[in-house]
């Protein structure tokens, strides 16, 4: 039902109007009446009707100041004015004040009723906007939480706006208050490998519950999963409540009640120093990148500040060259080469002894790294392993625990290393050279083809990573360089034929870019094409 109030002095014309709605509009009621602009002020604030008709001429007051009036208080209210003189200035007027409609007098019945049913179609319009609003504002609300979450994922990864000001604009726009803040990096590990995604993210929750327990209160914090593993918290410090030392603190209450609670999670904690404004969210997560990286070289079920990092700069360097020369010795292990891994391992202990207070869980994992990877090389040539050498990841973790020295380390990894020369030996006695012959054959049948190691491995149904390694300890040569030698030995002789232009023998032996080919050509001729076919001719 749709409520009216009739403004008008003269009472004949507002008698009519009532009986013209009551005949013609059974979805309206007219609500009240009023004789004059003050009257009808005061009867619409009471009653707050739908539409208001009114006159323009009446005593005391207009019926456009009285619209300005009311306008105030009822700012949607729909009005119909109706005056009986033409005059432009009540237009103007009336238009500056968005009246629904103006009508001249006398009004004939249906011109009023069509006006009237126009109005009600406008507020059903307005009411289906507004209700369309208010759903889409509730979406707003519900998906406000990841909204933010995307906001702040893109500005800590850096992908957002290289405007400062954009950047401060979406943050407020979504009513996101970053001052001063510390950014905290969690992550979590299976040891075992049996939880999926779902409880991986369920593990995190928990730690946010802690969270929220440990600081006070949810507004104190934002959260941010980065993937099943990691997650960010951003820690507001307007008041300076938190200072890093106690972050620390709390870091390591968490960690300790996830231990007590998950025996098979390992979580490392990463924490920036203080940073101030939205925009420096990217550069305090590269802090803690940094801060959990190295406290992942140092052991689990840590936390590790930016600002910490260093003080342990010597060390850290040390660690460095330790991992670097780990790389090393294993490259060594996977090309068999005795004397070169008798040079890193000397080296590598000889590094060991430079610290003045070694980290042992360090070194173990450094250890570690290096005997699962001879176990990969054992797997890869299917021999049988002696006894009393790990040949799972459990009884290997469990040997080195048990090695209170780094000289029962290297003693360890002495004979592991001898071991796996003894298989690689034996390996190479049965069943090398069919392989490696039948992969020569394969790539001088095949050279006018793109060849890849993988495309060999499949031939000779060995791994890639075996069939190069046995491939450069048969022939002494790397299988790539094997394929290039051979196509450019080809080559050479299409060239000398004299028959094809320079782009044709690239074609020919394989090579769709006729400039990487020259490229090649030159480096194991040590000319290019031109220049061979002019020292030819």
């Amino acid at each position: 039902m749709y409520n009216i109030l009739i403004v008008e002095d003269e009472e004949l014309i507002r008698k009519s109007l009532i009986k013209t709605i009551q005949s013609n509009l059974p979805d309206c009621t007219v609500c009240g009446e009023a004789e004059n602009a003050i009257e009808g002020i005061k009867k619409a604030k009471d009653l707050k009707p739908d539409i208001i008709i009114t006159d323009i001429c009446m005593n005391k007051m207009t019926g456009l100041e009285m619209i300005e009036e009311i306008k105030l208080f009822l700012p949607s209210v729909k009005m119909i004015v109706i005056t009986g003189y033409r005059n432009f200035e009540y237009a103007h007027q009336a238009v500056n004040l968005n009246v629904f409609s103006l009508l001249l007098k006398p009004i004939q019945p249906q011109e009023m009723i069509r006006n009237i049913k126009n109005a009600i179609e406008c507020i059903e319009e307005e009411k289906s906007k507004q209700a369309e609003n208010e759903k889409l504002n509730a979406l707003l609300m519900q998906n406000l939480p990841y909204i933010r979450q995307k906001i702040l994922l893109d500005m800590i990864y850096g992908i957002a706006s290289r405007n400062s000001l954009d950047s401060k604009e979406a943050l407020l726009l979504n009513d996101i208050n970053i001052h001063k803040f510390y950014l905290i990096l969690f992550e979590i590990q299976d040891t075992q490998n049996k939880k999926d995604n779902k409880d991986m993210y369920l593990i995190q929750c928990d730690i946010l519950y802690i969270v929220q327990q440990l600081v006070g209160h949810t507004d104190n914090f934002y959260h941010i999963f980065l993937d099943c593993e990691k997650f960010v918290v951003i820690l507001k410090n307007d008041l300076n409540i938190y200072s890093e030392k106690l972050i620390l603190s709390m870091g390591t209450k968490l960690i300790d009640k996830i231990k007590s609670k998950y025996e098979d999670i390992h979580i490392n904690i990463g924490l920036s120093s203080q940073g101030n404004g939205g925009t420096s969210l990217y550069v305090k997560y590269q802090e803690c990148k940094k801060a959990l990286s190295y406290a992942k070289h140092i052991d689990n079920n840590i936390i590790v500040s930016y600002s910490s990092i260093s003080s342990f700069e010597d060390i850290n360097n040390i660690h460095y060259k330790l991992l670097e020369l780990k790389n090393y010795l294993i490259s060594a292990i996977d090309n068999y080469n005795s004397l070169e891994i008798s040079n890193y391992l000397k080296k590598f202990t000889e590094t060991i002894k430079c610290l003045a207070n070694p980290d042992i869980k360090f070194i173990r994992r450094i250890y570690t790294q290096i005997f699962l990877h001879i176990n990969e090389l054992r797997q890869d040539l299917n021999a049988t392993m002696q006894k009393d050498i790990p040949n799972n990841i459990t009884n290997l973790e469990t040997l080195i625990e048990k090695c209170d020295n780094f000289d029962d380390l290297n003693e360890v990894l002495k004979l592991s290393i001898d071991n796996i020369i003894k298989n690689n030996r034996k390996f190479n006695t049965e069943t090398i050279s069919k392989h490696v012959q039948k992969a020569i054959d394969y790539i001088h049948a095949n050279y006018q083809k793109k060849i890849t190691l993988e495309d060999v491995a499949s031939h000779i149904f060995l791994s890639p990573v075996h069939t190069s390694r046995i491939f450069k300890k048969e022939t002494g040569k790397n299988l790539i360089d094997y394929i290039n030698e051979v196509k450019i030995k080809k080559a050479k002789e299409l060239l000398d034929n004299g028959e094809y232009k320079i782009y044709e023998v690239a074609q020919i032996v394989g090579f769709d870019n006729a400039h990487y080919f020259s490229t090649l050509f030159k480096k194991y001729t040590n000319k290019t094409a031109t220049e061979y076919l002019k020292s030819k001719f």
